[in-house]
C-alpha cells in the first residue's frame, strides 16, 4: 500500500489539506490504516469498515489475466450474498457504476500489485497508533478475527459488530451511517468510553 498511501499524501498536499479524518471499507480501510501509520500527523480519526488481513489470498475471480473482464465480473456477482445481488440488480445504471469502479481500480491503479506485495500490519505499528478509531464489522463476516485483533492492538479503538457480513455498507447503509455520524460528531474519548 506504499504507492496508494503516497498518492493520498500527494493529493492532500495538492488540495492543501493538512489533516483529515478517514473512512475506509475493505481494502480501503487497510489503506486508511496504513496511511495513519505512515503519516500519523495527517490523520485526525479513523473509521475502518471490514478491514481484512492483508496476508490473505486475494479473491481475484472477477479478473481475467489480471485485468478487468465484464464477463468474469458478471460470474463473480452471482456468488455475492442475495441482498447484495438485489441491490446491484436495481438497474443498469447501478451495475454500470459497479463495473466502472472495478474497471478503474484494476486497470488504472496499482491496487492489485500493491495488495499482492503487501505484508500484514506490524503489531508494533498498531500498538503505537494514537488515533481514535472506530472498527465496524459484520457479525457473519469472514474478517471478524481481524476486527478483534485490531481492537486488541489499537489503544484508542472501539469495535462494533453489526448484523451482516462483509458487504455492510451495501446491505446496512443506514446502520453504518448512524455509527459514523455518532463517531465523528462527538469527542472521540467519550465515544470510545460509551461503546466500551
Amino acid at each position: 500500500l506504499l504507492t496508494l498511501t503516497g498518492d493520498l499524501a500527494r493529493l492532500m498536499d495538492m488540495l492543501e489539506i493538512q489533516s483529515a479524518s478517514l473512512v475506509g471499507f475493505s481494502f480501503g480501510a487497510a489503506l486508511a490504516l496504513k496511511y495513519a501509520i505512515r503519516f500519523p500527523q495527517r490523520v485526525n480519526k479513523l473509521a475502518l469498515i471490514e478491514t481484512p488481513y492483508l496476508t490473505e489470498e486475494l479473491d481475484l475471480s472477477f479478473l481475467e489475466n489480471n485485468s478487468y473482464s465484464k464477463e468474469a465480473l458478471d460470474r463473480y456477482r452471482k456468488t455475492l450474498p442475495e441482498k447484495m445481488q438485489k441491490v446491484l440488480a436495481g438497474g443498469k445504471r447501478q451495475i454500470r457504476r459497479h463495473d466502472d469502479m472495478f474497471r478503474y481500480l484494476f486497470d488504472e491503479t496499482t491496487l492489485i500489485a500493491d495488495m499482492a506485495n503487501e505484508k500484514d500490519l506490524a503489531e508494533e505499528d498498531l500498538t503505537r497508533m494514537n488515533k481514535a478509531t472506530l472498527l465496524l464489522y459484520g457479525e457473519s463476516s469472514v474478517h471478524t478475527p481481524m476486527g478483534y485483533r485490531l481492537h486488541r492492538l489499537l489503544p484508542h479503538a472501539a469495535l462494533i459488530m453489526a448484523k451482516g457480513g462483509h458487504d455492510l455498507p451495501i446491505t446496512s447503509p443506514q446502520e453504518i451511517r448512524k455509527y459514523l455520524v455518532q463517531f465523528f460528531a462527538i469527542e472521540a474519548r467519550k465515544y470510545i468510553e460509551t461503546v466500551l
